[in-house]
């Protein structure tokens, strides 16, 4: 699950490192619109998945 999670985060940095060059090129006030929103979703899609996991492992210690 671990090498399934690191390669899929690996996959959307590339998309989004392609579409920040595109926006980049186009207008640079956009684009660092664009990085700034992308990081946001990419911390709490982050912290969401620590949250899950940390969780299923406390719930799973517990029984």
């Amino acid at each position: 699950m671990r090498a399934s999670l690191k390669l899929k985060l690996e996959i959307d940095a590339r998309q989004k490192v392609q579409d920040l060059l595109k926006i980049e090129c186009e207008d640079p006030t956009e684009a660092m619109t664009f990085y700034s929103d992308e990081l946001s979703k990419c911390v709490s899609e982050f912290k969401s998945t620590v949250i899950e996991q940390t969780s299923a492992l406390v719930n799973k210690m517990r029984q």
